[in-house]
């Protein structure tokens, strides 16, 4: 999945691991890593906007 903060245009592959509970506004939890190369990680929640789909340099499990 293809996450991009909506304050500042950056964007980073995740892969989903887990799910949140129903019925919250958060509806992902990231890595601190992919909240870093957000730009995110210091304020902890962000708005962003989702894609599905596959990343070209993630390989397919086999």
């Amino acid at each position: 999945m293809r996450v991009v903060n909506l304050s500042n245009g950056r964007e980073v592959w995740v892969r989903i691991n887990d799910r949140v509970p129903k019925g919250g506004k958060i509806i992902i939890d990231l890595s601190e890593a992919a909240a870093e190369i957000l730009g995110m990680r210091r304020a902890g929640k962000a708005r962003v906007k989702l894609y599905v789909g596959e990343a070209a340099h993630t390989p397919l499990p086999s």
